[in-house]
């Protein structure tokens, strides 16, 4: 400890932090809120451990975050990153100007998922050879990790989204939602921020070929 002479007599062993099961892996962070617990990701993630060896996470920069406070049951909460079906009605002027609702592929990793969904950037695709095709362009990858987080990725951004029970009432939830960015995606904002609008964002013109 620092400076320990201007703080006293402390008992570290009260007062210290608690150490938590961790380990970083593919880019990311896995902690084990449980301190008499262990982590074993080869277990939890089973073979999503090779599709995350994949990814570029530990490529991305933090960029910001923010915490949604609802009268909604987490569970509830979660639920709406299980279907796409709901795009075309609760967000007709946004994600549904973007992406096809209720279109999705889905595969299992025991108690975890994968599912992948259209947006308008694969009709363009369909005009190109093949070797040229990108996942990103025509769509976006979601996973769900049970019981409470889902985790968007492409070669530049990735979203964290975590879901908890409110404190003491189930018809409550606290969602926090982490952002990072590639810095080449960062950059690229930075010098489109004075000409993007919440408009164009949504536009299937724009240029990200239709996607966000």
């Amino acid at each position: 400890m620092p400076n320990q002479d201007h703080f006293g007599d402390i008992d570290k062993a009260c007062m210290g932090l608690v150490e938590l099961p961790a380990e970083e892996r593919n880019g990311m962070l896995w902690v084990h809120p449980n301190p008499a617990a262990s982590l074993n990701l080869d277990e939890l993630l089973g073979d999503l451990n090779a599709e995350f060896a994949t990814h570029p996470a530990g490529n991305l920069i933090f960029s910001g975050e923010t915490t949604i406070q609802k009268q909604l049951n987490w569970k509830l909460a979660n639920d709406t990153f299980g279907e796409t079906y709901h795009f075309g009605k609760l967000h007709k002027d946004t994600l549904g100007q973007l992406y096809y609702g209720n279109n999705l592929h889905l595969t299992l990793f025991d108690q975890h998922h994968r599912f992948v969904t259209a947006n308008h950037g694969i009709d363009a695709m369909r005009e190109e050879p093949t070797e040229q095709w990108h996942i990103a362009r025509g769509t976006f990858v979601l996973y769900y990790l049970f019981p409470n987080v889902q985790f968007l990725i492409n070669p530049e951004s990735a979203t964290l989204i975590r879901i908890y029970p409110g404190p003491g009432n189930p018809s409550e939830s606290v969602t926090k939602i982490s952002f990072y960015y590639s810095q080449a995606a960062i950059d690229a904002g930075a010098a489109e921020i004075t000409k993007d609008d919440e408009a164009s964002v949504y536009d299937r013109t724009n240029d990200r070929g239709g996607s966000l």
